[in-house]
């Protein structure tokens, strides 16, 4: 006599710095799928997950299917702008399944209780647009395309007078990054303000430097900046241009092409394999400016917008 299959149990709970062992193996064995890849060392992970814009015990779900660890979600609150970010990372197995609605479910919850009026998510390929559209009530919003440069030759394009480059960390240099950075992007899509102890904590993380932030200074006032990250990688370093914004005062002069060379010579003088970078597909100019320089296109990411609010309904109509 065969036994019929047993079906699986699903547990979504918040976590605990005592599950911290299970999510780093989650963390890297997501990571075993992507041939560039390389392990997350567990003080990076920690680094991430105490981030001081996180209530992580708060924010983050854990699911478990028949005690394993099989997928988070990560509900980012940013009540500067009355938004949640979702995060959800998964095996392919679960993000395919059934499951999958329940940890949408837990998500819209935990967003609501944030009293946020939209939920925006970058969620992975595996989940249907189907499943997010009709049953759920996303709908995308924005697409942004990933870029990669392979090292190459660097000219220095030549600064108009009164500018120049510099990296950060002079006295004050924590203000200023905040500063430029919440002006340069003031209103832009998907960008939150950054507080001062954000910035502080996010600029003495390990994967970034003091070099690998730089400064393009007209006199003595910071016109924009292009803040570096690396990342390690199956074969060596990757780096990223995580922001580069100028200042709105500043724009329209082609001063971004010497933030973006003094980013890049910085990266491979460290020796990085190659760099990325995410734009919004709609930048038209920054998207030529990154293509005069070498970079290609290697994917689409779109983006998916909620609203949770009855004042926000109408939106749904654009389905």
């Amino acid at each position: 006599m065969v036994n019929p299959p047993q079906s699986k149990s699903l547990v979504i709970k918040s976590f605990e710095w005592k599950d911290l062992d299970i999510l780093l193996g989650l963390e890297n064995q997501l990571r075993t799928t992507d041939l560039e890849a390389a392990p997350i060392t567990k003080s990076l992970l920690m680094e991430q997950l105490r981030q001081p814009n996180l209530d992580i015990e708060r924010d983050l779900l854990l699911c478990l299917v028949d005690n394993q660890l099989k997928a988070t979600g990560l509900i980012c609150h940013e009540p500067r702008i009355d938004r949640a970010i979702l995060d959800i990372k998964g095996t392919d197995e679960f993000l395919t399944s059934k499951f999958v609605n329940d940890l949408l479910a837990a998500s819209l919850e935990k967003a609501r209780i944030l009293e946020v009026s939209t939920l925006d998510s970058l969620p992975p390929s595996q989940i249907s647009r189907e499943t997010l559209t009709n049953k759920w009530g996303f709908y995308k919003e924005h697409t942004y395309l990933k870029m990669r440069w392979i090292p190459g030759d660097l000219s220095n394009p030549t600064l108009p007078t009164d500018y120049s480059i510099r990296n950060y960390g002079e006295r004050g240099d924590d203000q200023a990054l905040t500063d430029i950075q919440n002006s340069s992007f003031d209103g832009s899509f998907n960008f939150s303000p950054n507080s001062l102890n954000e910035i502080h904590y996010r600029a003495n993380m390990s994967n970034t430097s003091y070099p690998g932030i730089i400064f393009l200074m007209h006199n003595h006032t910071i016109a924009g900046y292009n803040w570096t990250l690396t990342m390690p990688i199956a074969n060596g370093t990757k780096g990223i241009i995580s922001m580069i914004g100028i200042h709105q005062s500043y724009r329209g002069q082609g001063l971004g092409k010497s933030l973006l060379v003094a980013g890049l010579k910085h990266l491979v003088s460290i020796g990085t394999i190659f760099v990325e970078l995410e734009v919004d597909e709609s930048n038209e100019a920054a998207i030529r400016l990154y293509k005069s320089m070498g970079f290609e296109s290697i994917d689409r990411l779109h983006w998916f917008h909620l609203p949770l609010r009855s004042s926000d309904s109408s939106s749904l109509n654009d389905l």
